[in-house]
């Protein structure tokens, strides 16, 4: 099947040609990406390793005022879910901005309640209790990770699902319930980025930083994204690319 060259970023292709006047543009192999599983992951990451550059870098500096963190990991989950299910994104830093500024005041308030219920706990557990220190935070810790499987079945129906938040956030919730194989997985995820930040201070900065977080979430994408549309679209995917 011939290859179709990407449109992509004039900006940046011109960019890369200055720098390195021998550079190849990549190429657009979208009708050449497996149907879904570990091999169109590492398909997408392999052909589109530049736009997991950028849009990581994007991330983090968009996250930097902390609040803004709800809104961009849902905008960088919107882009994600772009690549996956079409196979490309032309427009990733476009699609990215925009997803961040729609719905934002919901995501912050929502993305808020993930990280202050946990605490709100733990407080409480070593204030009005004889709970030991680390087992509340430990049981705060659980609680953190659950919210945030919540969380990422929530962001990925938000860009797909044709619902008010409320609903997403109630389908979300049943989601986490009823799919806890997945749920548990996404909540290991969590927990390994969430430790390696931690312990890996100051060494992750740069693979995170220029990689690892939009790898990490085409991956919570791939897991989540079938669920989805078995269970909330009901219809394959095909059938509502035809619609």
């Amino acid at each position: 099947m011939k290859k179709k060259k990407r449109n992509g970023s004039a900006a940046l292709l011109n960019a890369l040609k200055q720098l390195h006047p021998d550079y190849v543009p990549p190429y657009d192999l979208t009708d050449d990406a497996p149907e879904s599983g570990a091999k169109r992951y590492w398909f997408l990451l392999k052909n589109h390793l530049y736009k997991f550059a950028i849009l990581s870098c994007v991330f983090c500096l968009t996250s930097l005022p902390i609040i803004t963190i709800p809104a961009t990991s849902s905008a960088l989950c919107h882009t994600m879910m772009q690549l996956w299910r079409k196979g490309n994104c032309t427009t990733f830093l476009r699609s990215y901005f925009k997803a961040f500024a729609d719905q934002f005041m919901d995501k912050s308030l929502a993305g808020l309640a993930v990280a202050a219920v946990p605490s709100t706990l733990a407080l409480a557990l070593v204030t009005y209790t004889d709970i030991k220190e680390g087992l509340a935070l430990g049981l705060a810790f659980a609680l953190y990770l659950l919210l945030g499987a919540i969380w990422e079945y929530l962001v990925v129906m938000v860009d797909s699902v044709d619902l008010t938040f409320g609903q997403n956030l109630r389908n979300a919730a049943i989601l986490m319930l009823t799919n806890l194989k997945w749920t548990a997985l996404l909540m290991l995820i969590d927990a390994l980025t969430i430790l390696v930040l931690y312990f890996l201070f100051p060494w992750w900065v740069p693979v995170l930083m220029f990689l690892g977080f939009a790898m990490r979430q085409l991956l919570l994408c791939a897991i989540v994204w079938p669920i989805v549309q078995k269970r909330v679209l009901g219809q394959n995917e095909e059938e509502e690319d035809e619609e």
